[in-house]
């Protein structure tokens, strides 16, 4: 049987729970900001790695020395690949930073939902109890044989 303080004890826990919550949300949406920014880095980086493959591949491309020319585009494209590479990492990474920042909000509407529920339970029990003791108390004044 839940009584009116432990039902305030249960909103407390909940409101508590709810800005816990919040906060792990908005430390995930700055996350996510950040993740996205560096990925906005790394995509320059990837692009102006090829651009410059491709300066090397041009500047190159009517000298003599060819293996000169095969060489930078090697290690251009070697460095687009790494910049490729770091991209889809870190794409990965926001994946999951966006998967847990899901898994956050859904338990925060669970640990909500739970709340909600044993606030439900208490309430109902509180009214049984009254009504048990309303019961009790007519029983207790139901005397047999005597007109009411």
């Amino acid at each position: 049987m839940a009584d009116p303080r432990q039902l305030a004890q249960l909103h407390r826990i909940a409101q508590i729970r709810r800005d816990r919550g919040a906060v792990a949300l908005a430390d995930a949406g700055q996350a996510r900001a950040a993740e996205d920014a560096a990925l906005a880095r790394v995509a320059a980086a990837e692009q102006a790695a090829l651009a410059a493959a491709d300066a090397a591949i041009r500047a190159f491309a009517d000298d003599p020395a060819c293996a000169q020319a095969q060489l930078w585009r090697r290690i251009a494209r070697d460095r687009a690949g790494t910049a490729a590479q770091l991209t889809r990492e870190q794409g990965r990474r926001r994946d999951g930073a966006v998967a847990a920042q899901d898994h956050a909000r859904a338990a925060l509407l669970q640990a909500e939902v739970r709340v909600d529920q044993a606030a439900v339970r208490a309430t109902a029990a509180r009214r049984a109890a009254s009504t048990r003791l309303e019961e009790r108390a007519a029983e207790d004044l139901f005397v047999p044989g005597r007109k009411p």
